[in-house]
């Protein structure tokens, strides 16, 4: 709106105006006439009546503009409150007292505090509005109102601090959001999440459970088949050898399958704590390689290839078992007298192991779920695996602070790539 009060410039175009309508085409003397003081007095009279005009259309504007905002107070979809130094509701819109359940008359002239739900709350609002004052800046809190039909709405309030011309304080601007929904939403997700946690827990309770009963059957299962073997004859032996191996060979396999499942449940509730020892990586991974027999496949082998530093600092036990499944992998998912590639790399920041093999690759529509807990590729529906395995892998590797990357070609090859920090080297610098 243009600023409409009368100014210097202003008022001598009023008198400019004021002339011309009083029929002045010429300057009187200025000596003190009668005609020109009745002169004088007849344009003050155009003047002051036509600053009237202006100020009577500057009111009218005025007017307006404080009923189009009045309007935008009352009707507004949120509830507005004003509050006075001590708390006392001055003011408030329609949406507040919809909010609050009750007519204005029963809330104007009354503290807002009363109509917060405990005390407890009523002790955070009264924190809350002294923090505003003094600050002088925008507050947010949460608290529950009782309304008029003693229902419980839960608000978010915003409070501003409201000055004056005088840069004074004229009131406090008090904000409510209604929140119910959201939080009503918020209770069903906490106890959706409470139950899931309970299930899980019950999940980890079952799996430690059944590995421990498991393990005993086996292992007595596996020092019965050895002591079998033992009071056989040397003919006997021969003709039920490939048994024995069947059986041995079936309790590694569901041993294995128990490990998984355990480590899994460690992973899941926290409790794999990482030590980290100095080691040298190039004969950590000759002693696997050596003590792989049991995973190669028919002609197959390992080829390993090392650069850079040897000595390493990181978790070994976590390693072997990050090391022994890609490499179980590979041969599992390679054919006989194919050739399993193990390249190690000690750089100065980082440690690089990647295995290739020469397999049957993974289908590229379903790369992206290679990870996912219990996952199984169509090409390797008829190979024996949990699908758990890589999830490990990949949950191990971060818990090292790295990434596993890989790159697969159907029906050629598969490569993945552990990336670790090289904290030897980090160690020995600092």
């Amino acid at each position: 709106m243009a600023n409409r009060t009368p100014t210097k410039k202003n008022l001598g175009n009023l008198r400019k105006k004021a002339e011309k309508q009083a029929h002045v085409k010429h300057p009187l003397p200025k000596q003190q006439t009668a005609a020109h003081l009745e002169h004088e007095l007849n344009v003050h009279v155009i003047e002051l009546e036509m600053q009237n005009d202006a100020l009577m259309a500057t009111q009218a504007k005025l007017n307006n503009s404080c009923k189009e905002y009045e309007n935008l107070f009352d009707y507004s979809p949120v509830g507005y409150l004003t509050l006075d130094n001590k708390g006392v509701v001055s003011r408030l819109n329609k949406m507040a007292s919809k909010q609050l359940g009750r007519e204005k008359s029963q809330i104007l002239g009354r503290p807002f505090s009363i109509f917060i739900q405990d005390e407890l709350s009523q002790d955070d609002f009264y924190r809350h509005r002294n923090s505003v004052m003094e600050s002088k800046s925008l507050c947010k809190m949460e608290c529950t109102i009782v309304r008029g039909d003693a229902s419980i709405l839960s608000v978010l309030i915003t409070s501003i601090f409201v000055v004056d011309e005088a840069n004074s304080f004229k009131h406090l601007l008090l904000i409510l959001n209604d929140i119910t929904e959201l939080k009503a939403q918020e209770h069903k997700m906490a106890l959706a999440l409470e139950k899931e946690r309970e299930l899980n827990e019950l999940k980890s309770r079952f799996i430690r459970i059944a590995s421990h009963e498991f393990r005993t059957p086996l292992s007595a299962i596996l020092s019965s088949n050895w002591l079998i073997e033992q009071y056989l004859d040397a003919e006997q032996v021969k003709n039920v050898k490939k048994h024995f191996i069947r059986i041995a060979a079936s309790i590694e396999d569901l041993t294995t399958i128990l490990n998984d499942f355990m480590s899994i449940e460690k992973i899941e509730s926290g409790r794999i704590y990482i030590a980290r020892k100095e080691f040298n990586l190039l004969e950590f991974c000759k002693d696997i390689i050596e003590n792989s027999s049991g995973i190669l496949g028919k002609g197959q082998s390992i080829e390993y290839a090392h650069t850079g530093m040897e000595t390493i600092k990181e978790d070994g036990n976590i390693l072997k078992y990050i090391l022994l499944n890609l490499l179980s992998n590979a041969c599992k998912y390679s054919g006989d007298n194919k050739k399993i590639h193990l390249r190690t790399e000690v750089a100065e920041d980082e440690i690089v192991i990647k295995v290739r093999d020469e397999g049957i690759g993974i289908p590229l529509e379903e790369q992206k779920n290679l990870f996912v807990v219990f996952f199984r590729a169509k090409n390797a529906q008829n190979i024996k695996g949990t699908g758990l395995g890589l999830h490990i892998v990949k949950r191990h590797t971060e818990m090292l602070n790295g990434t596993l990357e890989f790159y697969s070609q159907p029906g050629i090859e598969t490569a993945f790539t552990v990336r670790l920090p090289n904290r030897f080297n980090i160690h020995m610098t600092t």
